[in-house]
Formats: C-alpha cells, sequence, structure tokens
C-alpha cells in the first residue's frame, strides 16, 4: 500500500460529480455523502462537494475545483463527454477526473432485465476506466474486478443516513412467540427475469426455484411481504394478496416505508454469480437499520454476516428457525449488528472523514489525524 502524505491545514478541496443515477447508488454514494459533507468541519479544512446531472461546458466553471467525477458512466456519449473533459479542460485547468460505480457493469446474467444494456457497452466501460484518474468503488471484490483497467482505485464502503433512517428501534423486543411471523423481502426488480424476458424463455433470478416453492407451501404458515421486484412465479399469489406486495417507492419514503411494513425477519437471496460477488452488503445495513435479524446467502456481500446459507435448503431451515422463537431471532441481530455497527450510518465512527480521506488516496494524500 503506497504511504499517504498528510495535507497540512490550512488545505481546501472542492469537487463536482456528474451523477447518472438519481435513485439508487447515485443518492446512496454522492447525493448524501454530499449534504454530510458540506455541513461537516473539519479544524483547517475546507470541504464542499456538489452534482450535476448534465454536463458544463465552461472551462471557468472548473478553475477552482480540486477534481471532477462521473458516476456509473458506460454509454458511447458519455465516453465522448469524458474524452472531450479530457482533451479541451483537463490540459487547461489541471482538474484530474475520477470515476466512481457501485456496481459490476459487465459479466451481468441474462436473467437481469438491464443485461442487454449493459453487456453491449462493456467495451465502453473499460475505455473510461483507462482514462481516469482513479476509480471510487464499493466493495473489494469490485476494486478486484476493475483493476484490470485502472489500477488507481479505492473502496468507500456504503453507508446509511441516520438523521434519515432514525433510531434503530429492535423489533424482537416483547414480541410474542405466537404471533404469525412477517418476512420480508426488499429489492428492485433486477432481481428477477421480467414477464417480457420469460415471455422470451429467459427465466431465472435471485430466488431458486426450491424457495419459491417453501414461499408457496407456507402462505398460511407465515406472512411473506415483498417490497419492489418479485419473481413471475409468486405474481399470481401476489394479486390475490396472499403475498402481502408493497411496490417500489421513491428512495427518500423507503426507511419509513419500510419501518411500517414492521417485518420480523428479513431475507436477502443471492444467486451464485460474479456480478452478485461484485455487490455490497446494502441489505444487510437496511435490515440491521430496521431492527430486525435476516438470513443470507452465504456469499462475497455478506461473508462476514451471522446466519448465512449455502444452499436454499439450509437457508429454509434458518428461516424456520428464526420464525419458530423470538429469543433466536433476538441473538441473531444482536449478532448481526455487531457485524455491520461500524459501517451502518455515515455520520459514525468517522465514517465521514474516511469517505474524504478515500478520496485524497487516489491522489496519494489524506487529512491529518
Amino acid at each position: 500500500m503506497k504511504e499517504l502524505k498528510v495535507l497540512d491545514p490550512p488545505a481546501s478541496f472542492h469537487y463536482t460529480v456528474y451523477i447518472a443515477d438519481f435513485q439508487g447508488c447515485g443518492y446512496i454514494r454522492v447525493l448524501l455523502p454530499i449534504a454530510l459533507v458540506n455541513q461537516s468541519q473539519f479544524k483547517g479544512y475546507s470541504i464542499r462537494g456538489s452534482y450535476n446531472s448534465t454536463f458544463i461546458n465552461d472551462i471557468r466553471f472548473y478553475k477552482n475545483l480540486t477534481w471532477v467525477q462521473f458516476q456509473r458512466a458506460y454509454t458511447e456519449a458519455h465516453l465522448k463527454t469524458i474524452k472531450h473533459y479530457t482533451v479541451n479542460v483537463s490540459k487547461v485547468t489541471k482538474t484530474p477526473i475520477l470515476y466512481e460505480i457501485d456496481d459490476l457493469l459487465f459479466d451481468i446474467p441474462k436473467w437481469n432485465y438491464a443485461a442487454g444494456h449493459y453487456n453491449k457497452n462493456a467495451d465502453t466501460v473499460k475505455k473510461i476506466l483507462d482514462l481516469v484518474r482513479g476509480v471510487t468503488c464499493s466493495t473489494e471484490k469490485l476494486k478486484e474486478a476493475y483493476s484490470e483497467y485502472n489500477d488507481n482505485i479505492v473502496v468507500i464502503p456504503n453507508h446509511l443516513v441516520k438523521s434519515i433512517w432514525g433510531d434503530i428501534k429492535v423489533k424482537h423486543e416483547n414480541e410474542p412467540n405466537e404471533k404469525k411471523p412477517r418476512i420480508l423481502y426488499f429489492g428492485s426488480s433486477n432481481h428477477f427475469s421480467t414477464s417480457q424476458l420469460v415471455k422470451g424463455g429467459i427465466r431465472g433470478g435471485d430466488f431458486s426455484p426450491e424457495l419459491i416453492e417453501f414461499i408457496k407451501k407456507t402462505v398460511t404458515k407465515y406472512q411473506w411481504i415483498i417490497a419492489g421486484g418479485f419473481p413471475e412465479e409468486l405474481k399470481l399469489l401476489i394479486s390475490h394478496g396472499v403475498i402481502e406486495y408493497h411496490p417500489w417507492q421513491p428512495i427518500l419514503y423507503i426507511p419509513n416505508y419500510l419501518k411500517q411494513i414492521d417485518a420480523d425477519i428479513g431475507i436477502a437471496p443471492l444467486e451464485q454469480n460474479n456480478f452478485n460477488e461484485c455487490k455490497s452488503n446494502i441489505k444487510a445495513l437496511e435490515y440491521s437499520a430496521l431492527g430486525i435479524p435476516a438470513v443470507y446467502t452465504n456469499i462475497e456481500p455478506y461473508k462476514d454476516m451471522k446466519c448465512t446459507c449455502d444452499t436454499t435448503s439450509y437457508m429454509i431451515d434458518r428461516i424456520e428457525s428464526l420464525a419458530a422463537s423470538v429469543d433466536i431471532r433476538k441473538q441473531v441481530y444482536n449478532d448481526q449488528y455487531e457485524v455491520v455497527k461500524d459501517q451502518l450510518f455515515w455520520e459514525e465512527n468517522g465514517n465521514i472523514k474516511k469517505y474524504i480521506n478515500a478520496y485524497l488516496s487516489l491522489f496519494g494524500k489524506k487529512m491529518r489525524d
């Protein structure tokens, strides 16, 4: 690991990010951190961030910036803009360009509705990675995947914003054992084949056939809840109200929205593939913030969590064990919280300063301790 030079105060660094995604990782990894950076105070340092959705073609805008970053750029149009910036702006202002990414943008499973869109742009992503000064990403596995195309990459883990999520109210406290357990799956539609893909003969997703059959067989024993995307195989049960369904919400609504669902247990199944190996542990953060234990696939994002499963059969056993006992839910939640507590919120554990230092490390520097 390269030795970092301390950037002695007084010092200032101001930056802007061009955001492609305003609902998912762009929000979690750019918009919210920028808001927190701008309200943070570190003696002797002036730190300000901003964001834009359309390119500003005025060289004067960039003269006082320390860096410019593009989030999830992947198309030919993005590549053209970045080349334009490199040739016509950066050479004049000396303001370097960085790249931010939270997913593997190639080698996406065919059942993911975004596969065709992103996979055809894989070479463009690689060209962009080669052009930029440095890259920020969310996991070590993602860094490993992109390191072939850029050797200056730093990992910034995902965090939640406590001022939005609020204090944790642990769900298992004072819950009766005889209550029908409420089991929640929360995720976007790209975890399953869409109806259009299914019609075209492409099936698959992060729910295995065995898990789908288990859910179907236990709808009277457990109250299954799905928020966001769902597998086509469960569509009939959802339409009849047997499975409780909650559609996707604007991202600012999600914390309160999920709390009102009042789940007892969460599940986070992921198919074993390279795309999922590069994902972050965001579901572990969200379920922990909800105060509920969860069952996870034993895959890279959740390898450090308690209650992980190598097979669907094992996942089913774990679900039934948690559903059967409030005491077990309590113990599992406490164990899982211990794993993620330092990562959970941006506002705790010095995570904002770590965020700033991660960016500075791309230039071989860091803030004073």
